[in-house]
């Protein structure tokens, strides 16, 4: 789905297309935006692609965490679920958590409350690394109300940032009073300057939304 939603954006002539640090979903990027530009009806450039990179606790990255003791195979998680992250097999309970967004929506289907839904905590120069070893020349960098640590990190990151070609700041808006935010921007300005991009979106990557049907309503990324 990667590769094919990157052919659809770098044939429309999106400029920068927004993925999550993960080597498969950079890879897929490529694959999609080589077929474009190998279209014959294409006259797009290539995009530059921006992976994500968590600074602390944000909506943005997120997987369920599955209790399986609990689990008594009622399938409902199965039917829900956007990304086919579950399934059953041999009266099984099986799992992929590669393919879990964190969009919300199996917790509250749950009714033995088997599910529940955790931040996960990667490190950002670790990921920062990887991510330019793969290529990457864009970086949007997450945050909520741990936006201070921005600085604490920046020392350490500041070399690898210089690398880049476009950095990008999001602000989790909604865990964030106004006063906060800007701050947070303020920070964002001192450490990297103003030749930036900066959004307040608190939208998690997933959309994560939940309406009464069950299905995600809001955007979704890569």
């Amino acid at each position: 789905m990667i590769e094919k939603l990157t052919y659809v954006f770098t044939l429309s002539g999106a400029h920068v297309i927004d993925l999550a640090a993960s080597a498969d979903a950079i890879f897929a990027a490529r694959r999609g935006i080589e077929k474009a530009l190998l279209s014959p009806q294409s006259s797009a450039l290539s995009p530059l692609l921006m992976a994500s990179i968590q600074i602390d606790k944000d909506p943005h990255f997120r997987k369920i965490e599955v209790d399986y003791a609990k689990c008594d195979l009622c399938t409902a998680c199965v039917r829900v679920c956007p990304t086919e992250a579950f399934k059953i097999e041999d009266e099984k309970f099986l799992y992929q958590i590669e393919r879990c967004y964190g969009c919300d929506i199996c917790p509250s289907c749950c009714h033995v409350n088997a599910l529940t839904l955790k931040d996960t905590n990667p490190s950002p120069k670790e990921t920062l690394q990887e991510m330019i070893s793969l290529g990457v020349k864009s970086i949007e960098f997450h945050f909520g109300k741990g936006y201070r640590r921005l600085e604490e990190i920046w020392d350490e990151i500041k070399d690898l940032v210089n690398e880049l070609d476009l950095v990008s700041f999001s602000i989790g808006s909604d865990l964030l009073s106004v006063e906060e935010i800007k701050e947070a921007a303020n920070l964002c300005y001192k450490l990297a300057g103003k030749d930036i991009i900066l959004q307040c979106d608190g939208t998690p990557m997933s959309g994560g939304k939940k309406v009464k049907d069950g299905h995600n309503k809001d955007k979704s990324s890569l």
